[in-house]
């Protein structure tokens, strides 16, 4: 019996600890919600600062679109970027393929079909998702070598010779 006890016990205690971890890692998960959603308490300050940049931010995807499809010979107008744009975030929409690359493709065949040949909308599709993909690594790769001011990337260890702080000798 004391050892059923002694069980029930140590049960419950695990149990409040967890309860209580679980609770403090809630109200940091909360706190950060509230700070993402702090801009819109004020409204002006958001449309300033995040809706007009995300409006431009979607008029450069979609004048970047519209040159992608007139340089693969896809007949091309602001309501087709806008189309090939919506392909690629239905794409991703349901994630079985890293970066919608199947479905985009399936999807913008059918969005053009009758409009450019099969394989002309493939062939864009596949050069502009590798065009992306190569303009990605190589802007990142910059932005880290920026960001650790050199190439390549090894751990910054200091040099055998370099001085140890005082703090950390022996006392």
């Amino acid at each position: 019996m004391r050892l059923l006890a002694l069980l029930i016990a140590t049960l419950l205690i695990a149990l409040a600890v967890g309860f209580s971890w679980l609770e403090r890692r809630a109200y940091r998960f909360w706190d950060g919600i509230k700070d993402g959603l702090a801009i819109l308490t004020t409204p002006r300050r958001y449309l300033r600062e995040v809706v007009t940049l995300q409006a431009i931010g979607w008029m450069c995807r979609a004048g970047a679109m519209y040159f992608f499809l007139s340089a693969f010979g896809i007949p091309a107008d602001l309501s087709d970027a806008c189309l090939a744009l919506s392909a690629g975030s239905i794409a991703t929409l349901l994630p079985l393929t890293p970066g919608g690359i199947g479905p985009q493709q399936a999807l913008l065949v059918y969005m053009f079909d009758g409009v450019a040949a099969r394989g002309a909308v493939l062939s864009f599709s596949v050069g502009m998702q590798f065009a992306m993909t190569i303009t990605n690594a190589v802007i990142g790769g910059t932005c880290l070598a920026v960001m650790l001011r050199r190439l390549p990337w090894k751990p910054h260890r200091p040099g055998p010779d370099a001085a140890v702080p005082s703090s950390t000798h022996a006392r």
